[in-house]
């Protein structure tokens, strides 16, 4: 099945922000700083105003998108400026529908992906309608042309559009003219929607007359706001020209399209009709941003993972830090002339230095990222690109899986004299290579169900090494307060480790680009109130890193019923849409 593992790659992640809320009323004081919570959101009495309720408690909110009204979204409690209590948003909860018993997932990533394609409000009545153009007339704009445009926004007497000028065809790039008109406001219209526009004539001052049709948001000018959408959700892949990707088809659509994730982003595509949900189109960027090459067809990568993972349950139950302190405890037992000459293990130690954190030398950003980029998930992708591109070979060298396998593989057995010491090393290389392919595969089916991604590494923390597991869950909503309709990003992110002296820690956290909010989970007293004593270094720790705004807090209590769900599966290596007896049949 190694075969395969190109397939298993986990997504890139991106960076984000939050959204703050305005409380109009409701108490406080039964909310704690960091709580994430979910609520169903109602419209208020007043205009532009929200009803949540949040520990039973009512609240009277703004600042939250119109159109999530009767939606489910989530919210975390924050310290605001002189110790305040605040709200803020993050997002659209994650919709779950069960079919054919297994767990369907929209994410808000592929909501806000369609967001401007669905927007369209038409007035009642239909018929043109009919305003002053505010702004000088852009270039190249002639009288009695139609175009396409996108209202976004309506605020102080101004009515802000993009116009959208090219052809929405199918398999054609969408050009946007990127100029912006700004007329008198008009009644029925919304911001977000798209709308035809028309340069009739000028009026006796001089100004132009814009006729706007909402009629126009037919099928074109919905293909033309999806391919816009679409064409800047792939400006946000970071591809370059050459550089190669896995779109895993999610689903077959009723237009006879798919729906394919590229790194953590849903996006439609026409496709031949052999192409299934649960295949994976092996992909090169041509020209940016938008024009792919198929370069292979993976068929049933789905039932490929499930297979992988049934092959290697029996090896994969520990967790990988245990195994390479295994092998750490036994190197003694081997004479240091023997031992540089074996295939892998100096790489290995030279590897786990690398994630070494301590008080004088502390982990960073980039540090992490790297240790989660060496955890040896990507390495078929670094295999790809060290072929297509000839990239440096130090990045295979340094990775994880990479090492693991060398090591696994034939040694030179006659000049080790305890031949079962070389056994155990072979044993305890496979079982943890065995692993990282597991979670490879449990991140296919994560792509392919819309779920959280799993990361799992291990680290030096005082000469002791450490497993960490980590679940990573791209939340996506649009900022409302940007006329350019941008999307803000923030990531819903689980930790599992053990710490020595503290026991099982589980963390619950929310990230974006300068925002962190996490809840830490020890249901042991003395351990519980050691992480409250020292938080607020923590804090500090992460405001030097970057991060404006950072809450966190420490509970003894374990998380709720759901949550506790999702920390187990991280844990146990258990797929979340499928469930153990399904893969032992």
């Amino acid at each position: 099945m190694r075969a395969d593992a190109t397939l298993m790659n986990s997504p890139l992640m991106g960076k984000g922000a939050l959204q703050s809320l305005q409380i109009l009323s409701g108490q406080t004081s039964r909310l704690v700083i960091g709580d994430i919570m979910k609520a169903t959101i109602q419209k208020g009495e007043q205009p532009g105003s929200f009803r949540i309720v949040l520990n039973g408690e009512p609240f009277n909110i703004k600042g939250l998108p119109a159109n999530l009204a009767g939606k489910e979204a989530s919210f975390i409690v924050q310290k605001g400026i002189g110790g305040k209590t605040e709200l803020a948003w993050l997002g659209s909860a994650t919709n779950r529908n069960t079919v054919s018993g297994q767990t369907q997932t929209s994410t808000t990533s592929e909501k806000s992906a369609t967001h401007h394609a669905k927007a369209a409000v038409q007035n009642s009545s239909g018929k043109a309608v009919q305003t002053t153009l505010l702004s000088a007339l852009p270039t190249g704009v002639k009288t009695g042309k139609v175009m396409a445009a996108r209202i976004d926004s309506i605020q102080a007497g101004k009515m802000t559009m993009t116009l959208v000028q090219g052809d929405a065809k199918p398999g054609t790039q969408v050009t946007t003219a990127k100029q912006q008109i700004i007329t008198t406001p008009t009644m029925g219209l919304k911001a977000g929607q798209q709308v035809s526009i028309n340069i009739t004539g000028k009026t006796a001052e001089g100004k132009a007359v814009v006729e706007i049709k909402t009629q126009a948001q037919t099928q074109a000018g919905a293909n033309i706001a999806k391919a816009e959408a679409q064409q800047l959700a792939l400006g946000k892949l970071n591809l370059a020209a050459g550089d190669s990707a896995l779109a895993v088809v999610q689903k077959r659509l009723s237009n006879g399209n798919v729906q394919i994730n590229i790194k953590g982003i849903n996006l439609e595509t026409p496709a031949p009709a052999q192409v299934k949900a649960g295949d994976a189109l092996e992909i090169k960027l041509i020209k940016a941003p938008s024009e792919f090459q198929v370069v292979q067809l993976h068929k049933n990568v789905s039932q490929k993972a499930l297979s992988l993972i049934r092959q290697n349950l029996a090896t994969s139950q520990t967790p990988i830090a245990q195994n390479l302190s295994g092998i750490r405890n036994v190197l003694p037992n081997i004479d240091n002339s023997v031992l540089s000459g074996m295939k892998g293990l100096p790489q290995l130690e030279s590897m786990l230095k690398s994630t070494d954190s301590s008080r004088d030398y502390p982990i960073n950003g980039d540090r992490l990222a790297q240790v989660i980029r060496d955890s040896g998930s990507n390495l078929e992708s670094k295999l790809q690109a060290l072929i297509s591109k000839g990239g440096p070979s130090q990045s295979i060298q340094q990775d994880l899986k990479a090492i693991l396998l060398q090591i696994s593989g034939d040694q030179n057995t006659g000049k080790i004299q305890n031949a079962e010491v070389l056994r155990l090393i072979t044993e305890l290389s496979q079982h943890s290579a065995s692993r990282i392919e597991v979670g490879q595969a449990l991140n296919v089916l994560a792509n392919i169900q819309g779920e959280a991604v799993r990361i799992e590494f291990p680290m030096l923390v005082g000469q002791q090494l450490i497993n960490v597991q980590l679940a990573v869950q791209h939340e996506q909503h649009t900022n409302q307060n940007d006329a350019s309709g941008s999307d803000d990003q923030s990531f819903s992110v689980l930790f599992a480790l053990e710490l020595s002296g503290l026991g099982p820690m589980r963390v619950d956290a929310n990230i974006s680009d300068k925002t962190v909010y996490a809840r830490i989970y020890n249901d042991h007293a003395d351990a519980c109130g050691f992480i409250q004593d020292n938080i607020g270094k923590l804090e500090e720790r992460l405001q030097s890193l970057g991060f404006d705004k950072v809450y966190l807090s420490a509970s003894a209590n374990k998380p709720e019923p759901e949550k506790q769900q999702r920390f187990d599966e991280l844990t146990s290596m258990r797929p979340t849409s499928f469930s153990l007896l399904d893969l032992l049949v």
